[in-house]
């Protein structure tokens, strides 16, 4: 039996892909395949659940009952260790293990993560995000592509593939182009395409919640950015708030603090910000271009990434530490009101 693990990395359709194979479960029973999804027995943060026994007994049932192919979508091995990634791949000793990698250009992909980061309880702007990027350009996997693949490689899987997320879409065929890398049987028509699982976060209410997550982090004299941290460790986060959702609350109910907070956003703004990067992008693109290329599966013209997406939004400069001191407790009250209304 085969067993293939596709690991990511976040912001590529993966749920999208998850819900696909979830959709259509009879069909791909049907062809010999089971796909089990985030299985906290693999999830590493999940201490207590962390379960070798209960993987290999999900690969034994998978067996006995005739499955040819087992795909473990697992998105969160993309940001584990090196020696995270190996303890997965050796709990499957003795079967072929595939690894199969989803790429994604960091015109499209760092905006999402910084999103995606800032829902996780991250404070810092979008531009800082970016400078400690060019700061830590070889030893964070969201600017160093390179390293997510040595680690990966680190594990001694019998195949890797890599997926250029960016060729796939522009193609319209992100869906028979992942099937197709882990030779998934082809009775899928080339024309069905992924439908959206996720809801892109409005990036005004981000950059909100992000102050609010760190009056809170000042106040607790926590972390600020742990959610950044974790994928410079490879130590998965276990948690995530709910501030994004509260900010709606607070603007019902104390609008001017919402107006105040948006005019101190707005007074410094980045507007094209892969121009102010591009040097960073080009040496990024380089480096993962060579060390991509022996396993890429759909390469045009050669290439990881053909095409770049394009940037649609502005982002504010201003960090939690320019917010005025006599305004903090404001903020932290208005939370708190926001947060007891929520739970009522």
């Amino acid at each position: 039996m085969r067993i293939i693990l596709h690991i990511g990395m976040q912001k590529t359709g993966t749920t999208s892909l998850q819900k696909w194979f979830a959709d259509h479960e009879k069909q791909v029973e049907s062809l010999g395949w089971r796909c089990i999804t985030n299985p906290f027995a693999i999830m590493r943060f999940h201490k207590i659940a962390y379960n070798p026994v209960h993987v290999k007994a999900e690969v034994d049932r998978a067996e006995a009952e005739g499955v040819e192919a087992l795909l473990f979508s697992v998105e969160g091995i993309s940001t584990f260790s090196a020696e995270h990634i190996r303890d997965v791949v050796d709990l499957f000793k003795g079967k072929t293990v595939e690894i199969v990698l989803c790429l994604r250009h960091w015109s499209g992909f760092l905006p999402s993560r910084w999103s995606q980061a800032c829902a996780w309880g991250d404070v810092q702007s979008f531009p800082a995000y970016l400078s400690e990027l060019t700061r830590l350009r070889t030893s964070h996997i969201d600017a160093c592509y390179p390293l997510v693949i040595d680690r990966t490689l680190h594990s001694n899987p019998d195949k890797l593939s890599i997926i250029s997320y960016n060729n796939a879409t522009s193609q319209n065929a992100f869906l028979t182009t992942f099937l197709n890398a882990i030779g998934f049987p082809s009775t899928i028509s080339n024309t069905e395409t992924l439908s959206r699982a996720n809801t892109k976060r409005d990036n005004q209410v981000v950059e909100l919640a992000r102050l609010f997550y760190g009056v809170v982090r000042e106040r607790k004299q926590a972390g600020m950015n742990p959610f950044f941290e974790s994928k410079l460790t490879g130590t998965p986060l276990k948690g995530g708030l709910t501030h994004s959702r509260l900010v709606s609350l607070i603007r019902q109910y104390n609008p001017d603090l919402i107006d105040e907070l948006e005019r101190r956003l707005a007074s410094d703004i980045v507007n094209d910000w892969q121009t102010m990067m591009q040097d960073e992008i080009l040496d990024w693109e380089s480096s993962a271009q060579i060390a991509a290329a022996p396993y890429l599966v759909n390469p045009i013209d050669g290439r990881l990434f053909a095409s770049r997406e394009p940037s649609k939004e502005s982002y504010s400069r201003i960090e939690v530490g320019m917010i005025p001191s006599d305004l903090k407790p404001n903020m932290i009250s208005a939370l708190e009101d926001a947060r007891a209304e929520d739970s009522e």
